[in-house]
């Protein structure tokens, strides 16, 4: 039977559990800086004894997600594995892509925060700038100071309309902003499957990202 216990704080967990995951954005850090005591705690963490994976909605691939950490601050060594959303969305566009069910070669028309395009590396796929001319859909991120939902539901009208398939790989619907809290990557991938458009979401609530996060420690069921 699984336990559910009151503590004061992370300390009280460690050495209690052969394995911790933790969430990286508004747990460990801001995306700017991490949070006070944030880097103590897990190295106490780590201390104990605990094998530690971060579990992430980032449409990015582990290895940015552990640079940012690192410059944030957290030790590479504190980790055993960083899985995130974008790492398992590229390994699903490279079995879709064995699979027969994206064209190797295909264009794909990628939203995402910056120039990031890392969900793409390695594969038989080429980012478009025309929705209009894309064979298939990557939604790794939104950017709403630039963008209104409203206007993201437009731009992807035409992918909609043909039911071009979406792969979005950051499910949260709601992040925070400089502006405050506002819609997230999921929102937008929502609107685009209100428009018709068929969308396979990869993330967190997904049992996916938990057994790849405890599959990278060696923890069995």
């Amino acid at each position: 039977m699984t336990l559910v216990r009151d503590v004061a704080g992370m300390a009280a967990l460690a050495g209690l559990h052969d394995a911790v995951l933790l969430d990286q954005f508004g747990v460990l850090h801001d995306g700017a800086r991490a949070f006070p005591g944030a880097v103590d705690c897990v190295t106490r963490l780590r201390a104990g004894g605990a094998r530690i994976a971060i579990v992430s909605n980032s449409g990015k691939r582990a290895a940015p997600n552990r640079a940012r950490l690192a410059a944030l601050g957290f030790a590479p060594s504190l980790f055993d594995a960083v899985i995130t959303s974008g790492e398992i969305c590229r390994d699903l566009l490279a079995a879709e892509i064995a699979a027969g069910r994206l064209a190797q070669g295909g264009r794909i028309f990628v939203l995402a925060r910056g120039a990031d395009r890392s969900a793409l590396e390695g594969l038989d796929l080429r980012a478009t700038s025309d929705p209009t001319d894309a064979d298939a859909l990557l939604i790794a991120g939104a950017e709403p100071e630039r963008c209104a939902l409203e206007a993201y539901a437009a731009l992807l009208a035409p992918l909609a309309a043909r039911r071009a398939p979406c792969f979005c790989a950051n499910p949260d619907l709601r992040m925070y902003a400089a502006s405050g809290v506002t819609f997230g990557a999921g929102a937008v991938a929502q609107a685009y499957a209100a428009a018709g458009g068929p969308v396979r979401w990869i993330g967190k609530p997904g049992a996916e990202m938990f057994a790849a996060a405890l599959a990278a420690l060696g923890v069995g069921d």
